[in-house]
């Protein structure tokens, strides 16, 4: 096995560990019914014959080289399904190509002929099926996860030891942008990201996250809605800025990586020593100020290495999706489109109740103004403040209920036009005129 190619050891590794494949699926040796054990007899044949010509075609030097030419077509099949234009859907068009071509390919039988040639062989069933589970696997081991990461560990990696000069200053206004991701990236980690969620010692991860950041939660009158912001602890602010330092100096290399830029500082911040030594310090530090809670158990929310090797992945994972707008200076190398930068674009954190509207004018609904005459008036003052208001109530209020707006006011005007009626409702509003006793003994509004 040591003789052969990495490509053809893995395959055959993987048929020689198969116990399906390689026949050490036992039959009882006699049953109670005849035809039962004419069919285990025949079975057990095929399982022997299966095995024996494995044995014979896995130091052949012919299969060896046969294996590596399937993998160059299969990489030559993934590339001409690259779609010709790159829009947003690519990707998954780029998959249904390639699942098309293989499988014209394995429909061809030009992969099988092959196979007959280099191992000498005859036709059978039973060599035809090997063959077909050896293209297979030659298929698997191509796209395979494992095989990628160990090629991007291997060439898309910094020196270990690496370690920024200094850690970079941002300006105020930058400083702000910067915490706000910061504050993004512990809002996912404890809130919305399933990953992290779903793992084991999810509980004490956010007890040490929420320890080292603090967490302020805003209620929005106007929209009733609640936002929670998470606003960084100093420690865990200087740790992000540490990374950010090494992530600028990793894109030096720029000119060298190209597009792969991202891989390689990726990579580099997974495996980085000094890095990882200062996140086992942050960590540190939040166990001691966990030990001074009486109410918590230390010991229950204590982390283990492997959680603590989990919850930087996740971090330095979390933190590569926010494609800084400080990277674009680099070549350009971070596409605008698709993965517009965080710090481009400052959401509002994603409201507790998930209500929240971006657009004003679906805020202001019928729906939503209460039906008691003081409750109505209170809500319909803040509405009046907002930008575009006489635009809205226009849109928003028949012209009945502007005239019963007025006279609730104790205006008189007989008009029946929106455009005169909006601006005098507005200018009383603004003013904080009150409705009229006679409209408030109605008990709802426009009634």
């Amino acid at each position: 096995m040591a003789q052969l190619s990495s490509l053809s050891r893995n395959v055959f590794e993987n048929l020689l560990t198969d116990d399906l494949i390689m026949g050490q699926i036992k039959f009882p040796l006699k049953s109670y019914n005849e035809n039962v054990d004419k069919e285990n007899f025949r079975i057990l044949h095929l399982q022997n014959e299966r095995h024996q010509l494995i044995e014979t075609i896995l130091y052949q030097d012919s299969i060896d080289k046969l294996l590596q030419k399937w993998q160059d077509i299969i990489k030559k099949i993934a590339c001409k399904a690259i779609p010709k234009k790159m829009g947003i859907q690519w990707l998954a068009n780029w998959s249904s190509y390639l699942e098309n071509y293989l499988n014209n390919f394995k429909c061809s039988g030009v992969w099988y002929q092959d196979f007959l040639i280099a191992s000498n062989l005859n036709d059978s069933s039973t060599k035809r099926l090997v063959a077909y589970l050896l293209l297979q696997e030659v298929i698997k081991i191509t796209f395979s996860e494992k095989t990628v990461s160990n090629i991007s560990q291997n060439c898309l990696t910094a020196d270990n030891n690496l370690k920024p000069e200094k850690i970079i200053v941002l300006e105020s206004s930058e400083a702000s942008k910067f915490s706000y991701i910061v504050g993004w990236i512990v809002y996912k980690l404890t809130k919305n990201d399933n990953i992290t969620k779903s793992y084991p010692e999810f509980e004490a991860i956010s007890t040490h996250l929420m320890t080292l950041n603090s967490e302020q939660v805003v209620y929005e009158q106007d929209v009733r809605s609640q936002t929670t912001n998470v606003i960084p602890g100093q420690k865990f602010l200087e740790f992000m800025y540490k990374i950010e330092s090494l992530v600028l100096l990793l894109f030096e290399k720029h000119t060298e990586f190209g597009p792969n830029i991202l891989q390689y500082i990726h990579n580099s911040l997974l495996c980085n020593l000094p890095l990882l030594e200062n996140f086992n310090t942050l960590i540190n530090f939040s166990t001691q100020m966990l030990s001074m809670c009486e109410s918590i158990n230390v010991k229950k929310h204590e982390l283990k290495d492997d959680a603590r090797e989990f919850l930087y992945e996740r971090i330095i994972i979390t933190y590569m999706k926010s494609r800084q707008k400080s990277w674009r200076k680099f070549n350009d190398l971070i596409p605008e489109k698709g993965t517009s930068s965080l710090r481009e674009n400052l959401k509002a954190m994603r409201n507790d109740t998930q209500h929240s509207e971006n657009n004003i004018s679906t805020l202001m609904k019928k729906s939503n103004l209460p039906k008691d005459p003081m409750l109505g008036l209170a809500q319909l003052q803040i509405w009046a403040q907002l930008d575009g208001a006489e635009e809205l109530f226009s849109k928003l209020f028949l012209v009945s209920e502007l005239q019963w707006l007025l006279w609730a006011f104790g205006d008189n005007v007989n008009n029946k036009r929106k455009k005169n009626l909006t601006p005098l409702i507005l200018e009383h509003l603004k003013k904080g005129t009150s409705f009229s006793k006679e409209a408030i003994s109605k008990g709802q509004i426009f009634a």
